[in-house]
């Protein structure tokens, strides 16, 4: 790819701060820019109790887009940061540009500069953003070089949705974690015994009332991750003072350093809308890379992977019984000699497939052309 001065310019537009949360979003730049041989960009939005944490990140270069409203405010919100977007786009001139999710598709409907290359991340499923969002991703189509997807399901609706079948594609699981340098894995007779659930905390999007139901009282669970839903519920929460204790919000490294000494993580979407029904969660594969067996709903990639390698437990519907029965077989295991077999399980898993480099090799047979044409999986259910 033939630049000015020689040097590819590398930027990628992010829908969240940089650090909490989508980790993967730092994974695929540091790959892209060290690929090309620079240190890659990443745009990212200023959010309300959300401190930068770049200095995590030296193989980046993070800039923060400071708006006056907050970017998830929108329209207003979302349009203010678009726009700022587009106006660092014509000034960088990137000559690849990374797009991650939907969210900051219409940067490119401001910005004059038109790159090289576009890679477009769907780390979102685009319908609960709206028919302007279908619409946005089906004008775009013929500018993505590459679209990612993080699951299969929602690989093969979205790419119906949005008219995307023709665009070469990738399927990337959410696995940030590293092959070559591996999350040290504690052993599983010291683990804290407790359990933790890490991430949105919603009354519906994640069945927060399941924690503080009465029969859950019991039940050794770390609560991490910002908290939606009626004023009520943050109340109840943050008061937790039995076995279930709610531990605030945390950037990725110290949860990161905080996880591997627990005995079980929690996974559970409520699967009313596609989106959280096709669950690609960055927790169960960060729970597996820590050495820490999953507790999922049976969301269907997490059932694939926890089938395969044996790295967890399902429960057998997203009900509180299902939920309450998956936490007390849980519980048995850790006081058993079967619990060290799981931990095993989660090893094998993040180092035979569910790592990033296994996952980065699959984008870049088809960035550089060595895979071509769609890749999206319509017999996907």
């Amino acid at each position: 790819m033939s630049t000015q001065n020689g040097r590819t310019r590398v930027v990628g537009l992010a829908d969240t701060v940089v650090g909490y949360g989508s980790p993967q979003i730092q994974r695929f730049m540091a790959s892209l820019g060290a690929h090309h041989g620079v240190r890659a960009t990443i745009l990212e939005p200023e959010v309300k109790g959300r401190k930068s944490v770049h200095e995590h990140y030296p193989e980046l270069d993070i800039e923060t887009i400071r708006i006056g409203r907050q970017p998830y405010a929108w329209p207003p919100g979302r349009a203010e940061y678009a726009a700022k977007l587009a106006k660092r786009i014509d000034e960088i001139k990137p000559d690849v540009l990374v797009i991650f999710c939907t969210f900051c598709l219409p940067a490119l409907l401001r910005a004059k500069h038109r790159p090289k290359k576009v890679v477009y991340y769907a780390i979102e499923m685009v319908e609960p953003y709206g028919d302007a969002d279908v619409w946005l991703n089906a004008h775009f189509r013929d500018r993505f070089d590459v679209i990612v997807f993080p699951e299969h399901n929602r690989a093969a609706r979205d790419a119906i949705r949005c008219w995307l079948l023709e665009r070469p594609s990738v399927v990337m699981l959410n696995c940030a974690n590293s092959r070559v340098d591996p999350e040290p894995i504690l052993p599983a007779t010291e683990r804290n015994g407790r359990m933790i659930s890490q991430g949105s905390i919603g009354y519906y999007t994640t069945f927060a009332n399941y924690f503080l139901i009465h029969t859950s009282r019991s039940f050794p669970i770390d609560m991490f991750g910002p908290i939606s839903g009626p004023d009520e519920m943050h109340d109840r929460i943050r008061k937790l003072r039995h076995n279930v204790q709610y531990k605030g919000i945390v950037d990725n490294k110290t949860l990161g350093a905080l996880r591997r000494h627990y005995s079980w993580g929690i996974v559970t979407w409520n699967p009313g809308k596609e989106n959280t029904l096709y669950a690609a969660s960055n927790k169960f594969f960060e729970y597996i890379a820590s050495g820490v067996p999953a507790i999922t709903a049976p969301h269907p990639q997490h059932v694939q992977f926890v089938r395969q390698y044996g790295c967890g437990i399902v429960m057998q519907e997203w009900s509180y019984p299902s939920f309450v029965a998956a936490i007390s077989e849980a519980m048995l295991i850790s006081r058993s000699s079967l619990y060290a077999d799981y931990v095993g399980a989660c090893k094998k898993a993040a180092g035979e497939e569910l790592n990033w480099e296994a996952q980065f090799d699959k984008f870049l047979a088809v960035y550089e052309g060595r895979r071509l044409g769609p890749t999206v999986p319509l017999g996907a259910t």
